[in-house]
């Protein structure tokens, strides 16, 4: 019996995000008599406990090196001369966790891992390099970035168009999207809303209208402050997110001078110092960090997603068709490409429009099920755990087949 290919995927950070989730998500579904994975990440966080949950082997490499630039992350000084800094140190790091675990494949899994591309090249490993996300918008950065990415990788794999035209025409890019697990997001937790609301402290007769993820500039948060406005009376914005512990943080010294000076200690705070500001803080309910995002979602009526710069990918689109609740998105990145047709909004990213969109929807139950049903097709159809396997798992073979050549 041929032994299984050993796969050694890494992933910045240890906090639990969409991409994290995708990748362990992954992991664990892949045919075990034919992979066997593990998975890397660059800091201690709730990851951890995740990977265990869903079955796949994890551990802690803590590299810095890493190369932050995006349409969502802009570089500056600090961040330039931190990766200057520390990149040698990450090769090294990551040169001897390679030699340690001894993969056959090494899967990257965001734009950033720079060190861990140079690393594979000198273990001289077949390197897939997963890019999620639009890379900055300087026109030399950005041909650098994805000429680093095209020289180091056998195979580039986009998660959506959007990531795919950053790239090199001459590389060979494969596309793969996401995945939403349907055995999480079961049509069942629907059944549920009154007792998720309740958990969630959020009142049963109000129309939920929902947005999923950090909550941050460039993701639109303030576009849709600006919208709330004009929503009806019974409508409760509800952001799925979590902020710093305030308590924690007030004694570490960042914490101590933002305390000292006023200001916000991160970008919840931020929105909802505004939010008081303008007298609407009383219709946002914030729910901390979710890890069964599905079951929050259940609890919705519409979900917005009011992306400003463009997204790789935006997961909690494709989540929320799969839990057949309509989605009014800003016509930003590839936000069209997922929702398809009939399963939702496309707005250009300004208050009004968003605000009648989501108005429109609130207006109409009939107009939001047919949508969702829709969208939940759509999922099964293009969106799947099983098709994504599918998928990775041919770009994993192709990938050795061109190192035996």
């Amino acid at each position: 019996m041929t032994a299984p290919i050993r796969l050694l995927a890494v992933h910045q950070g240890g906090g639990i995000g969409g991409a994290p989730v995708s990748l362990l998500k992954l992991l664990a579904a892949l045919d075990p008599t034919e992979f066997e994975a593990h998975a890397v990440f660059t800091e201690s966080g709730d990851v951890l406990d995740y990977a265990r949950a869903v079955g796949v082997s994890a551990d802690v490499v803590p590299t810095g090196g890493a190369f932050f630039y995006s349409a969502h992350a802009r570089l500056g000084v600090r961040s330039i001369s931190r990766f200057i800094r520390t990149f040698p140190r990450a090769v090294h790091l990551a040169r001897r966790a390679l030699r340690q675990n001894r993969p056959d494949l090494v899967h990257l899994n965001t734009s950033v891992l720079l060190a861990w591309a140079a690393a594979a090249r000198r273990e001289r490993l077949p390197l897939v390099w997963v890019v999620r996300e639009v890379l900055g918008p300087n026109r030399w950065l950005r041909a650098w970035h994805a000429g680093f990415i095209a020289r180091h990788a056998r195979r580039i794999v986009a998660i959506s168009d959007s990531v795919a035209a950053c790239l090199p025409r001459s590389a060979r890019v494969d596309r793969v999207d996401n995945a939403v697990d349907l055995g999480d997001f079961r049509l069942d937790l629907l059944a549920e809303r009154p007792a998720i609301r309740s958990e969630l402290s959020i009142a049963p007769e109000a129309q939920v209208v929902m947005v999923v993820g950090s909550v941050q500039h460039p993701k639109g948060h303030w576009l849709i402050l600006d919208a709330l406005p004009a929503f009806p009376p019974q409508a409760e914005l509800v952001l799925v997110t979590g902020g710093v512990d305030a308590h924690t943080y007030a004694h570490q010294p960042r914490g101590r001078v933002k305390r000292a000076l006023r200001l916000p200690l991160d970008n919840l705070d931020a929105f909802m110092r505004d939010a008081r500001h303008r007298g609407l803080a009383d219709r946002i309910t914030v729910t901390g960090f979710q890890r069964d995002v599905a079951r929050a979602i259940a609890a919705s009526d519409v979900l917005v997603f009011p992306s400003l710069e463009p997204e790789g990918f935006g997961r909690p689109i494709i989540e929320a068709m799969a839990l057949e609740r309509p989605v009014v998105a800003t016509d930003v990145g590839p936000s069209r490409d997922l929702l398809g047709l009939g399963t939702g909004r496309l707005v250009p990213p300004e208050p009004t429009a968003l605000a009648n969109a989501v108005v429109d929807l609130l207006d109409s139950p009939d107009t939001r099920q047919r949508m969702g049903r829709a969208g939940r097709a759509r999922v099964e159809a293009c969106f799947s755990l099983e098709r994504q396997v599918a998928q990775m798992s041919a770009v994993y073979r192709q990938a050795l087949e061109r190192k035996r050549v």
